[in-house]
């Protein structure tokens, strides 16, 4: 095999470049196919994990949401806190979101109803609820979590509402990537009245963008129905680029202590958190934390609500669209690879003595085929490696134009290139194939020719 490998060398090279022009052309078709096809989806790619970043920093993957009261009608008095939360999916928040211009699919009306009233929870009611989910194998933290719109007077004399999320951060075992993304160590949040903010907050607050070093306080003073409560200093531990303007105008993430102090929500969350191992696998495991707590009878009036019931219609389309891109550019692939076939021809009828003189030495047919395969599958495996590092140098530098020239006019901002493995191998292997298969039948006519003819050839 090895002394093939030198043979098929050997043919591929000219007397004054490393390689003739034949397979030069060949590797270059296949370079400029792979690089156009690894631009495109590691561009692609990388703003569709942002959008799920985005979903995912603003609803838990599987939350369930407390319905006590709203459908019977009764409820104790001494079990309200003196908060009502008011829910982020009213109808006056349309106009933010679409905004955003990432639309999210509509979900049923009877959610829709459910998800607007919603009542919090007493936090001996999540405990329960938690030990109850523990030994569901797929789900990778359950934590209480307050998400509450507010309106608050800031730096005494401002007024303006502002969404509070407040979760656990402890060993990271939260659902909000944007954490993890800004800050080292996310127990930081955990220390009293430390909080991180959007982008476009920090711009609003204090009339500046944010620096790397950030160093400023606020002091928020909620106020519910004429009523003010005591008001708290907080300390700006980092600021987040969520990507979407209007949803994130007025966000701020912090910890669960902290939000219920702001919100006077001592004792009580909005609702469970739950991650998953396999976000796009959240409906059965929902279906599955539906049919546990539905048999538990100190349980009662919950709604389990998974996050591809806002968002399944846009990860389908955007999952439709990016195998449409796969698709065209791969048939691309297909034309440039049987470019191979002609300079194949063109290269036996090259280096027909060559061919004779190794015939007449004793080297079986077989071998000259499998000569001229090797010399498809170099030509495949090096055009593959050159076009996907070119591809993914090409991506970094156009995901920074996007980003920076083209901000205004995107839905999503501050978006990374993704690199997926499965997709580097999947393209490489689809190319070696392709090249085999377009090399076979030049490769057949090379272990056919007459040794005769071939060393009476020029």
């Amino acid at each position: 095999m090895n002394h093939e490998l030198d043979i098929a060398i050997s043919l591929m090279k000219s007397k004054k470049w490393p390689f003739n022009s034949n397979v030069g052309l060949s590797t270059l078709g296949i370079i400029v196919g792979v690089m156009v096809l690894i631009l495109t989806l590691v561009i692609y790619d990388g703003y569709v994990k942002k959008m799920e970043t985005i979903i995912f920093s603003l609803f838990p993957q599987i939350s369930v949401k407390s319905t006590s009261g709203l459908l019977d009608g009764d409820k104790d008095d001494d079990s309200e806190p003196m908060f009502e939360p008011e829910s982020l999916f009213e109808e006056s928040h349309c106009d933010e979101i679409c905004a955003g211009k990432v639309i999210l699919s509509d979900y049923s009306a009877d959610d829709d109803a459910v998800m607007q009233s919603a009542h919090v929870f007493k936090m001996e009611t999540l405990a329960h609820i938690i030990e109850k989910l523990q030994p569901l194998t797929a789900l990778t933290a359950l934590n209480p979590v307050i998400l509450e719109e507010g309106h608050f007077k800031y730096n005494n004399t401002q007024e303006d509402n502002f969404r509070i999320l407040g979760i656990k951060t402890a060993n990271t075992a939260h659902y909000v990537p944007e954490i993890d993304r800004i800050i080292d160590e996310p127990d930081v949040l955990n220390q009293p009245n430390t909080i991180i903010i959007s982008a476009e907050l920090y711009r609003k607050l204090f009339n500046d963008a944010p620096h790397d070093a950030v160093n400023q306080t606020i002091r928020l003073e909620f106020q519910k129905e004429e009523k003010s409560f005591a008001p708290v200093t907080l300390k700006i531990v980092g600021v987040f680029k969520l990507g979407i303007h209007k949803i994130a105008d007025n966000m701020i993430i912090t910890s669960l202590p902290t939000a219920q102090t702001l919100l006077n929500m001592s004792g009580y969350a909005s609702m469970l958190g739950i991650s998953v191992h396999e976000p796009f696998e959240a409906e059965p495991v929902a279906d599955n934390i539906k049919d546990i707590l539905g048999k538990d009878e100190g349980i009662e009036d919950v709604l389990v609500f998974q996050w591809l019931q806002v968002a399944s219609d846009l990860f389908n389309s955007l999952n439709l669209y990016r195998n449409l891109i796969i698709v065209v550019l791969l048939m691309s692939l297909i034309i440039t690879a049987f470019n191979i076939y002609n300079n194949l021809a063109i290269m036996i009828l090259e280096r027909q003595r060559q061919i004779g003189i190794l015939l007449a030495m004793g080297i079986r047919k077989g071998a000259i085929y499998r000569i001229f395969l090797i010399i498809s599958q170099i030509e495949g495996l090096l055009g593959s490696l050159v076009g996907i590092v070119c591809g993914v140098v090409m991506g970094y530098w156009f995901n920074i134009y996007l980003n920076s020239t083209l901000a205004n006019f995107l839905p999503v901002q501050d978006a990374t290139i993704t690199v997926q493995t499965d997709i580097v191998v999947g393209i490489i292997l689809f190319v070696c194939f392709v090249c085999a298969l377009t090399s076979f039948i030049p490769a057949y006519r090379a272990s056919q020719l007459d040794v005769v003819e071939t060393l009476q050839s020029e």
